[in-house]
């Protein structure tokens, strides 16, 4: 939502417990979309997912070519 409210229409977040104004509903540990389809991914919890390396290795193959991501400082 903050995303989508600086510019980012296309913001999509992903979490394990559904907050409709927030998020959808997912597994952020295997992404529901295609493969390749997102420019950036972005976390400020990745400290916290259950599985921090396959976490980032679904975000690998959702991310396009010449895409990145973003993790806020502190994290790990």
């Amino acid at each position: 939502m903050a995303l989508k409210q600086i510019g980012m229409g296309d913001a999509v977040g992903v979490e394990l417990v559904d907050s409709p104004l927030l998020v959808s509903l997912g597994d952020p540990h295997n992404l529901p979309f295609f493969d390749t389809v997102f420019d950036l991914g972005f976390s400020v919890n990745l400290d916290q997912a259950l599985f921090p390396a396959w976490l980032l290795g679904s975000w690998r193959k959702k991310i396009g070519g010449g895409g990145g991501y973003v993790v806020r400082g502190g994290c790990l």
